[in-house]
């Protein structure tokens, strides 16, 4: 499963999905986050707007998130064969 976040708030939020699933098998958020509607790369701040992972580990049949204040993201959910 695949699901688009988008966090056009100041605030964090936690995203938690829970589905019927059986065996989930592992998940990772790839997202940009730089933390303010102005920030850009430059030549003193070359990573100032950048590509960041995390690996998530599902419990049971949900997965939790901190969804990063002024982010976008994918978050992909792969299920056991």
């Amino acid at each position: 499963m695949i699901v688009k976040i988008v966090n056009s708030s100041e605030n964090i939020y936690e995203l938690k999905l829970d589905g019927d699933w059986k065996g989930l098998g592992n998940a990772s958020y790839r997202f940009i986050a730089p933390g303010a509607l102005n920030a850009a790369n430059s030549l003193e701040s070359p990573y100032a707007v950048n590509i960041k992972d995390r690996i998530l580990t599902p419990s049971n049949n949900s997965v939790s998130e901190i969804v990063d204040a002024l982010s976008t993201g994918v978050l992909r959910i792969i299920k056991k064969l």
